[in-house]
């Protein structure tokens, strides 16, 4: 695939996205994957992929860029019981490999796979509603998507002894934990999303009444307990309410059609992009020094939640978290993992040391993967306005500030190829053409095949 714009900044930050990305593919073996094969790493420190992590870079950018590499990575966090299979990671936020499955099924088409996504999430949802669900409130226990620091929280829960995990929590808390599950006994946002996405996933992909109404039902528990008078919560469980604002719990119920778009008009960001966790927790704060989780910026969240604004036609909010992220890669010459709010450089923030007391600085890892697949994702869901879904492909694009033309050629839809052209300013589309013939909107249907060239001309409001 290649992408290219009029813009000189935004090439280079391409540039540096593939070769970040291309970096991060290496030879692994795991989970499904009983041969070595190529797979997509979290990032250059790190040795294998996470679950999480595949499934955002999936989503954003490998189901249309390597579709061997996007399978492999998905099917490596698999594992097999004697009853089945099952999404692996981390246990709270293993569920959002949904979100990744769901994307690679939508753009490849890939029939075994499908069967294989069905059964790993259906039976995780069996697990974790025996498990982690509260049935008196309707909520999925567990920490939040990317949160397994405890710096991600309040200090209810972010006391680990000396550890700086959140799996350590009920060790270092045996009289607060509870006995069901985990132990650990917070609801949050971003997770119970996630849920929302998997049972509608299955729902959609087997037609199966059941999950719909599962997932209707926990869509009311989340408005009901997570949306306040048009305050939103972060966590709500057994020590109480959180009202912190939690970045990617508001970028997944957008993005997930959980949460109503005028969340928007609450945003509090900073002049670096909107942070992980605000504001962050105090006992943390020294100088300009904050938690690892909370206050900082992890550019991954920005992406999604400027795309979501973007669709809500938040023009400006895309344009900054957008530029804001061209201009860091381009002056490190790489994506960082973690930014500091103020001054925007690396910074990978603070928390409880395994070696000694108190609190140490950690790095902010090089050439993580899911920031450059998320800038990738920023032009094709985006500028591009790339929508899949179960009857095909639209595009819904716009053209910002400084960016009067982006082509995008080779990029593959089930089995079509496509070559998209975009030229003007702004959102408006003034002439669409698909293989030479005009049409109302650009659409592509889900049984298309060979080559499709998409030309669409754009105008201001």
């Amino acid at each position: 695939m290649n992408i290219s714009t009029s813009s000189e900044k935004i090439n280079r930050a391409v540039d540096i996205a593939l070769k970040d990305i291309d970096v991060n593919i290496k030879p692994f073996r795991s989970g499904l994957l009983l041969d070595e094969k190529p797979v997509l790493l979290a990032g250059a420190d790190y040795d294998r992929p996470w679950t999480r992590d595949t499934s955002i870079n999936t989503y954003n950018f490998m189901a249309f860029y390597n579709r061997e590499v996007a399978r492999n990575t998905l099917v490596s966090v698999l594992r097999s019981k004697a009853d089945g299979l099952y999404v692996g990671g981390q246990y709270w936020d293993s569920i959002i490999w949904a979100l990744g499955a769901e994307s690679y099924i939508d753009i490849t088409g890939d029939g075994e796979f499908t069967d294989t996504a069905i059964e790993a999430i259906k039976n995780s949802l069996a697990y974790f509603e025996k498990n982690e669900y509260s049935s008196d409130i309707g909520l999925f226990r567990g920490p939040a998507v990317y949160g397994d620091g405890v710096s991600a929280y309040p200090d209810e829960y972010g006391i680990s002894g000396r550890s700086g995990s959140i799996l350590d929590w009920p060790k270092a808390n045996p009289a607060r934990a509870i006995k069901t599950g985990y132990g650990i006994p917070m609801h949050t946002l971003s997770t119970n999303c996630a849920y929302y996405n998997a049972y509608m996933m299955v729902s959609r992909l087997t037609g199966e009444k059941g999950y719909l109404i599962k997932a209707g039902r926990l869509k009311n528990s989340i408005l009901e307990n997570f949306h306040d008078k048009g305050k939103l919560k972060y966590i709500t469980g057994a020590f109480g309410d959180h009202y912190e604002q939690e970045g990617l719990g508001i970028a997944l119920g957008l993005l997930f059609g959980v949460l109503p778009g005028c969340v928007l008009d609450t945003v509090i960001s900073t002049k670096n992009g909107i942070p992980c966790v605000h504001p962050p927790y105090a006992r943390y704060v020294s100088g300009s020094d904050m938690g690892r989780h909370s206050g900082t910026v992890w550019p991954f969240i920005n992406c999604l939640y400027a795309v979501e604004a973007l669709k809500r036609h938040r023009n400006h909010t895309f344009d900054f978290e957008f530029f804001k992220l061209a201009d860091n890669a381009i002056r490190d010459g790489q994506f960082y993992e973690i930014y500091h709010p103020k001054t925007g450089m690396p910074y990978g923030g603070l928390q409880e040391s395994h070696r000694s007391e108190g609190f140490s600085m950690l790095k902010s890892c090089e050439h993580q993967a899911w920031n450059a697949t998320g800038f990738m994702s920023m032009i094709l869901h985006g500028i591009a306005g790339i929508r899949i879904s179960g009857l095909g492909m639209s595009l819904d694009p716009y053209l910002p500030p400084g960016v009067g033309i982006v082509k995008i050629d080779g990029l593959r839809y089930r089995n079509a190829e496509l070559s998209i052209n975009i030229e003007g300013a702004g959102r408006i589309p003034r002439n669409v053409s698909v293989n030479g013939k005009k049409q109302h909107t650009a659409c592509i249907d889900i049984e298309a095949r060979g080559d499709i060239s998409i030309d669409i001309m754009m105008r201001e409001i």
